[in-house]
Parts: structure tokens; sequence; C-alpha cells
């Protein structure tokens, strides 16, 4: 009976060796499977398109090189020229020459606005040479760039130094508005609208990492750091 059933045995071994495929062995992670490119959300592009639009203002609309008319790096001599060359059109003693006829109220209003500009351009850039003691001054130094990290130093600032009885006092006091209705039914309304918002742009934007991997790169990295120091030596 024994030699009988051992036939059976094998033969069964081998059909479901044949149905069962063997396993793959497992591949080692890499950092690519941590770290994958996502689409970005709309509002991330919003805001950096809202951050480009103002920076170019900035620097080709607004920015004292502009409104001379230079470029940047510029000197002393050259400030003085363009402003020169600016009066002869704008200064309210030189616009009745220059147009060889009594300018109208609106071309006046407009010449002063142009000669005020020219003039604050050139107090602001004479301002920087005398400040940095150099032959050349940069029109653009990255005023927005640090204004936006000045906003988010006291932003943090502001978040750090609140206890967690402040939190819950902020929390309790924007649960109260919203249940009574204390400041009016618009006004709760909209401030329920704009939780919303804000808590869905949160959610994506922890999704947007999670998926890109950089939360899961991120705690793949402390926990190795606190395991291998862990272990040590």
């Amino acid at each position: 009976m024994a030699s009988s059933r051992a036939p059976a045995d094998d033969g069964r071994q081998q059909h479901q060796s044949l149905e069962d495929p063997p396993m793959a062995p497992q591949k080692q992670q890499s950092i690519r499977d941590y770290f994958r490119w996502r689409p970005l959300p709309w509002w991330l592009c919003f805001v950096g398109g809202i951050f480009l639009l103002t920076k170019l203002q900035l620097v080709y609309i607004d920015s004292p090189c502009a409104i001379l008319g230079t470029q940047s790096p510029v000197t002393k001599a050259e400030i003085q020229r363009a402003f020169r060359r600016l009066s002869l059109c704008t200064h309210s003693d030189l616009l009745r020459g220059r147009l060889q006829r009594s300018p109208t109220p609106a071309e006046e209003r407009r010449a002063n606005i142009l000669f005020n500009r020219a003039s604050s351009a050139k107090d602001d850039l004479t301002k920087v040479l005398k400040r940095s003691k150099k032959k050349e001054a940069e029109c653009y130094e990255g005023e927005l760039e640090q204004a936006v990290v000045a906003f988010f130093a006291q932003a943090g600032g502001a978040l750090v130094g609140l206890g967690v009885y402040d939190y819950f006092e902020i929390a309790k006091g924007i649960a109260w508005n919203l249940l009574t209705f204390e400041s009016g039914f618009f006004n709760t309304v909209m401030s329920v609208l704009w939780l919303a918002f804000v808590y869905r742009i949160m959610k994506q934007f922890l999704v947007y990492l999670w998926r890109m991997g950089v939360i899961r790169g991120s705690v793949a990295l402390v926990t190795t750091v606190v395991s291998s120091v862990g272990n040590g030596p």
C-alpha cells in the first residue's frame, strides 16, 4: 500500500509544481522607488504663475532701471544721463518747448507722474550706490524672494511660539463662531467654504507629496538613521 501511494503523491507534487510558477526574487528598492514624478496640482501652478508675473513686473516694469530705461547694473553717470533724458520730456518747465504748444491738463498730469517716477528711481539707485560703495548698482536684488522668505519665517515663528493651549483656544473660538453664527449667516457660510477649500488644498498637497515619494523617502531616511544609531557599534 505504501508503495502504491508514493507514485500518486509524487505525481500530485509534480502537478502542483507545474501549476504554481516559481516566486520571482524580490528586487532591491532604489531611490527611484521612493521619488516618482507626478503632475503638479493646479493651485501650485497658479501660485507659481502669480509669483512669476509679480517678479516680471518688478524687474521689467517697476524697477528703477526699467523706469529710467537702462540695463542693470548701472553706474552713476548712466543714472544721471538717463534721468536728464527723461526730464527733457517730462519736466513741467520743459514740456511746453518740447511740444511747441501748451500741454493739455492730461498731458501735464501724465508728464508729472513720469517725472516723479524717474526722480524716485534716480534717488533709489543713488542711495544703493552710496550704501554699497560700489561703482555699479543692481536694480533688482531679489526683493520679492526676500519678502517671501521673511513672510514664511515670521509665520513659522508665530506658529512655533504658540502653545497647545493657544491652538485649542483658536479651534474652540472657530467652532463656537461656526455653530452659533455669531459673525452672521453670510460670514459663517463664507468661513465654512474657506475652511473646506483650505482643507482640500492641504489634502491635495499631502497626497501629492506622498505620491512623489517625499514623505515616504523622508520617513525611510529617518528610520534608517534611527535604526543605524540604535544598532551602533
